[in-house]
């Protein structure tokens, strides 16, 4: 077992700290263009198979905000604090 395999469940497919405004995917996904201001999230997330869902998960998040999190320019939602810290945010291509 690959130590990526063993790390998934903290990392998930792609991971983002707020706090340093980077990220790195995994699993065969490609992360790019992550932008971090305020509590507003945009990245650009590329993975094989196209049709899988990704998690992505997050270090240095504020619990008691509300998070735009946007992924590949058009798709958006709004996710509060405490679930993107617990559940990280599962990307549905």
């Amino acid at each position: 077992m690959t130590s990526v395999e063993i790390m998934s469940p903290t990392l998930g497919d792609a991971f983002i700290n707020l706090q340093e405004k980077s990220g790195v995917g995994f699993n065969a996904c490609s992360l790019r263009n992550v932008a971090v201001a305020g509590h507003s999230i945009s990245f650009d997330l590329d993975t094989f198979p196209s049709s899988r869902s990704i998690r992505v998960r997050f270090s240095g998040v504020d619990r008691q905000a509300k998070y735009q999190v946007t992924w590949n320019g058009s798709h958006s939602s709004v996710v509060d604090g405490h679930t993107l810290a617990r559940d990280g945010y599962l990307v549905q291509q």
